[in-house]
């Protein structure tokens, strides 16, 4: 950075020069030629001094365009971005500037005690400003920036969101998709060990696969401690994104999430469901806990409960989510929503039968993954059975 500010220093201090002794010319052309005498002189030794400015100009302005200008892209930033396209204005107005001084520069040298061309040096003035006016203008202009340069924060979503979490052995795994990228978190548990750690503990790679199209390899960069973020081109329908995650202190391991594009917003069928469920007296609830999914799914417990005592352990007991979208509908009729609290760090997918009855959930944490399953009683009985799925 400290050498990007030195090459800039030295550009504009001998572009300023060039251009005083081209105004210094242009005015001195001017007042020779009212007197009737030949500004040869002044013009053999400015176009001597123009050469070496010229050099130093172009060197030093194309050092700092490398060091502003990605490598990795240097089409795409110059073509595909503002900056870029303004860029290669001001290297037209430099071509233009060289040509005249090359003419004027041949012409001086076949012709020497003709009357030098004025109106050449006047134009050549002219292109000159135009190349300080596009500077100007790139001074107001982000450049581009290259696609392993690490963000300090997470990039906002852009346009609707999807939002699902799952888990990598003992790594959480928190996605939101939204129009052109995928933002994925990753959460170790907290222990001494993790707490005052740097980026580089912890990496992420993964591809995405996409009915009637190739494999996607996901070009992650970082966003932060445990946030990566990649451009995505999401196809209509189910979007497999699979993630492996590499923790230098938990190991991390392989997860995959579902993208359902374009999103499908569906918050009255989950309110449909919590006041169902709020009219539940009684059923079996099937429960497994993990921290780690390489072990499985966790031990089985079951609890008889009623619907009250169910919502009021999970999150969506107001029938509300920071985003509520059609997960998947299934040939039983049955719909499964994904929930999204980001700020919590939990993702629920939610399962609703054609009676607006939960049947199944999958919540997931920065620390757990849960696993219930709802099995509700015959008219009559006092005892649940499983149900099918």
């Amino acid at each position: 950075m400290w050498g990007g500010g030195v090459l800039i220093a030295v550009h504009l201090t001998v572009v300023a020069v060039w251009v005083g002794a081209l105004v210094h010319v242009v005015r001195a052309g001017v007042a020779l030629r009212l007197r009737g005498e030949t500004a040869t002189p002044v013009v053999r030794s400015y176009a001597r001094m123009a050469l070496a400015l010229f050099l130093l100009v172009f060197l030093t302005g194309t050092l700092a365009a490398l060091a502003i200008v990605p490598l990795d892209d240097v089409t795409g930033a110059l073509f595909e971005t503002s900056y870029g396209r303004w860029l290669l204005v001001k290297l037209g107005f430099v071509v233009l500037v060289v040509a005249l001084a090359a003419w004027a520069r041949r012409h001086l040298r076949r012709r020497p005690e003709a009357p030098q061309p004025g109106i050449s040096a006047r134009v050549e003035l002219g292109a000159i400003a135009g190349v300080l006016a596009v500077s100007s203008a790139l001074t107001v202009l982000a450049p581009p920036v290259s696609s392993n340069v690490p963000l300090a924060f997470p990039p906002p979503d852009v346009g609707p969101v999807v939002g699902l979490g799952t888990r990598a052995g003992y790594i959480g795994v928190a996605v939101s998709a939204s129009q052109g990228q995928a933002v994925v978190k990753l959460t170790a548990p907290n222990t001494p060990d993790t707490r005052n750690r740097d980026q580089e503990g912890i990496d992420l790679t993964g591809n995405l696969t996409s009915l009637g199209s190739s494999t996607q390899e996901l070009e992650f960069r970082r966003c932060g401690l445990g946030c990566f973020v990649a451009p995505v081109s999401w196809v209509n329908g189910e979007n497999v994104v699979i993630l492996r995650v590499d923790d230098e202190t938990f190991g991390g391991g392989r997860a995959a999430v579902n993208v359902t594009w374009p999103p499908r917003p569906d918050e009255r069928r989950l309110q449909a469901a919590v006041d169902q469920m709020r009219e539940v007296e009684h059923f079996t609830l099937h429960e497994q806990v993990t921290s780690d999914t390489a072990t499985g799914l966790g031990p089985h417990t079951r609890f008889r409960i009623s619907g009250e005592e169910y919502l009021a352990a999970g999150p969506f007991s107001t029938g509300r989510a920071v985003s509520v979208t059609r997960y998947e509908v299934h040939q039983s009729g049955e719909v499964t929503l994904a929930l999204a609290y980001p700020a919590e760090k939990v993702f629920v997918l939610l399962t609703i039968d054609r009676r607006n009855r939960i049947v199944r959930e999958v919540l997931t944490s920065g620390e757990h993954l849960i696993t219930r399953t709802l099995v509700y009683d015959e008219p009559g009985s006092h005892a649940g059975h499983e149900h099918g799925e």
